[in-house]
């Protein structure tokens, strides 16, 4: 229980005082006093459950450097799928005008790309897919910091096409490195935390996002000086995807190592073709 109160106290306090910068002129008290509990209570939660004996989340898994990169790698995956998620509809609907259903059918194709991408998630090695992925996102997302109030809707439906194949390619093979780095016992307590810091990183990155966007907008009121807040609030996202990117490399470097172990203690044929 003091587990649960000291994690659940620190993501809303962080979260909340993300929040409210965004509707702030600048660092109020409410988010000051916000983000000072949310970071203590984490701190909190990280020195409980690394000494009690059954802890809400084992922290003890991040000895693993492949799971802590893979964890790193759904955190940030997390802020810049979900977060850059909610942006394309808000810019759809306040810097063009559209409507709900426009702004769904741009984003549609999304999930039309994860369904593209679903059939080489398992096919080569998860750390190599988890970098291909993340790497198409952060190229899919250059185009969205050019935005601007007339950016054609064509453009806008194939850009998230193609996000939607890096989503697909990097998000489940991050988690599934996750669970080869560690042994089956130790997998009950991953699931959960991979699942939180997903949605963790989520919320988190969509609060900065909107702390990003409101103080843009609050100085642009014109339609193209939204339309280069949403941009600029893109450029927060390729930067998210690029932190994503750099724990993917980690992954694919350690199943190279394994691959060229295991080979090396593979049986080899001499040059006649007899095994040795």
């Amino acid at each position: 229980m003091i587990g649960l109160a000291l994690a659940s106290t620190g993501i809303v306090g962080i979260t909340y005082g993300l929040a409210q910068l965004g509707n702030a002129a600048g660092l109020d008290p409410a988010a000051t006093v916000a983000l000072l509990v949310g970071l203590t209570a984490l701190l909190g939660f990280v020195v409980h459950a690394l000494r009690a004996e059954q802890p809400l989340l084992d922290l003890r898994l991040y000895v693993s450097r492949e799971y802590s990169a893979a964890s790193i790698a759904q955190f940030a995956l997390g802020a810049a799928n979900f977060g850059g998620m909610i942006l394309m509809p808000l810019y759809l609907q306040d810097v063009r005008g559209q409507g709900v259903i426009v702004a769904g059918l741009v984003v549609a194709p999304t999930g039309l790309g994860a369904l593209i991408s679903a059939p080489f998630t398992d096919r080569y090695g998860a750390g190599i897919t988890a970098f291909v992925g993340a790497t198409i996102l952060a190229a899919s997302t250059v185009p969205f910091v050019f935005l601007t109030a007339t950016t054609s809707y064509v453009l806008l439906c194939l850009v998230m096409l193609v996000r939607g194949i890096g989503f697909g390619l990097s998000i489940i093979p991050a988690m599934t490195a996750a669970y080869r780095a560690l042994p089956p016992n130790q997998i009950p307590d991953a699931t959960p935390q991979l699942n939180v810091l997903q949605r963790v990183g989520g919320a988190i990155g969509t609060a900065v996002l909107a702390v990003v966007l409101t103080n843009h907008l609050r100085h642009h009121p014109t339609p193209a000086g939204q339309a280069s807040g949403f941009g600029t609030a893109f450029l927060w996202v390729l930067a998210m995807t690029i932190t994503a990117t750099i724990p993917t490399i980690a992954l694919a470097r350690a199943e190279r190592r394994a691959r060229v172990l295991i080979g090396a203690r593979s049986p080899r044929s001499d040059a006649g073709g007899k095994w040795r």
